[in-house]
């Protein structure tokens, strides 16, 4: 998923959590416009791109931004800056950040370093700086994994190091990893997606969604893929565009799904009916 589409499927999240839509009916009319809190100069967050956002194990919020890494703890900011060998003018900007089980924040820099916060530190130390970095990937579920430019995949240890897992061929680009239920790696690349070392399907999937049954995939020209077991189904959207999001909308029969290409929709499983969606709550200040 794109910077562009991370941040987009963060201001859905927010617009679903205080909205209180009732998406199975679609009646706007219940529609109740949410509560916004601005943090800025005086909370100790300046005017900066906002890259990422990641969630701490001690419930402490970090964003990954233009100006470097900061933490918030509920009511102000801290600012943390690095400190590299190959500090070029580029290093402050952060691209990517996560948050692992180990207590650990890892965050990565526009060209490619590789950022460590262990727990109970203020220092943002370089981590293998003699590898550079893709992207990282995390569900929020602990596991992080980390994709170099020479097309290796690592995760996290115990231990503030990286486990190499596997690599893949020169050209192949990932757009997603995670663990499921705490067993086997899947990646999602160009070329198909991967269980471990195993090729298992040529369909490109862009993103996924996991729950403790099912898993909701995001395909190539509007397809959905719904994975249960060893059984999928897949369902034609409609949608003009591969879908690089996507999240089942709880209590209903309907997917939210999209990308910044084609926009925002919510896709019906049993009655197959998409409709798009338009958010005008956040006025000219968010960039999503």
């Amino acid at each position: 998923m794109s910077t562009s589409d991370t941040l987009r499927t963060l201001f859905l999240i927010i617009a679903f959590t205080f909205c209180n839509f009732d998406i199975q009916a679609h009646d706007y009319s219940k529609v109740n416009k949410p509560k916004f809190i601005k943090y800025a100069d005086e909370s100790g967050l300046p005017p900066t791109m906002i890259e990422d956002i990641c969630e701490g194990e001690d419930g402490r919020i970090w964003l990954a931004t233009w100006r470097g890494i900061y933490n918030f703890d509920g009511i102000s900011f801290s600012h943390y800056t690095c400190n590299s060998a190959k500090s070029n003018g580029h290093d402050s900007r952060f691209v990517s950040i996560a948050s692992d089980s180990y207590h650990s924040i890892w965050s990565l820099t526009y060209d490619g370093i590789l950022y460590l916060h262990p727990n109970n530190s203020d220092n943002l130390m370089p981590f293998l700086e003699n590898v550079s970095f893709e992207s990282i990937h995390s569900k929020g579920d602990g596991n992080v994994f980390f994709f170099s430019k020479t097309g290796v995949i690592y995760t996290s240890t115990p231990f503030s190091t990286l486990e190499r897992l596997f690599r893949f061929p020169s050209g192949t680009v990932l757009h997603d990893v995670f663990r499921y239920k705490q067993d086997n790696v899947w990646a999602l690349t160009s070329s198909g997606v991967w269980i471990d070392r195993q090729f298992i399907m040529e369909d490109e999937l862009f993103c996924v969604h996991v729950t403790d049954e099912l898993l909701y995939f995001g395909g190539c020209s509007g397809k959905i893929y719904i994975f249960e077991g060893n059984n999928y189904k897949i369902y034609e959207t409609g949608i003009p565009s591969d879908l690089k999001f996507i999240a089942p909308i709880a209590g209903t029969d309907c997917i939210l799904t999209g990308s910044l290409e084609s926009g925002v929709y919510t896709y019906n499983l049993k009655t197959q009916e998409l409709l798009e969606l338009t958010f005008p709550f956040a006025g000219s200040e968010f960039e999503v």
